[in-house]
């Protein structure tokens, strides 16, 4: 059992620190760098590399907001006619 979990938590910390390598060569490069810094700091300094892997931080995952070209029409609303 112990041996176990011993493997269940060394793939879990090389997993973190692994997806942190991961996520930073998959990054933009591009202003601002504040993911770019925080994966490169995080990269020498382990412990913080395996949480900083299996989070994801800036500009990485924005959702893209998609306007809609029509207006929605209610009941009551100060725009319909009729």
């Amino acid at each position: 059992m112990r041996t176990l979990l011993s493997l269940i938590f060394i793939v879990l910390v090389a997993g973190g620190w692994i997806g942190n390598i991961v996520k930073l060569c998959q990054a933009d490069f591009e202003a601002p760098y504040k993911t770019e810094l925080i994966r490169v700091g995080s990269i020498f300094i382990a412990p913080v590399g395996v949480v900083i892997g299996w989070m994801d931080i800036g500009e990485e995952n924005e959702p893209k907001i998609l306007e809609a070209k029509t207006k929605l029409k209610v009941k009551g609303h100060p725009e319909r006619k009729g």
